[in-house]
């Protein structure tokens, strides 16, 4: 009584592997979700801080120029 047939193959399968195998899915996914986001700030993180030096790159050299 601990079986459960996959709807997609029809192999028998425990409940309690079925249950685990979805926690494990959706365990996976959102931390997929996490990894992403926190790759996406880091990345935005990175570019502000490449700009700053840019631009104080910029303008130090507007700055030894004469006018």
């Amino acid at each position: 009584m601990n079986d459960i047939v996959c709807p997609n193959c029809g192999k028998k399968i425990q409940i309690d592997q079925a249950v685990k195998h979805q926690l494990e899915e959706t365990i996976l996914k959102e931390e997929r979700h996490k990894q992403k986001l926190e790759l996406e700030k880091a990345t935005n993180r990175a570019k502000e801080e490449l700009e700053k030096k840019y631009k104080l790159e910029a303008e130090k050299e507007l700055e030894k120029k004469p006018g």
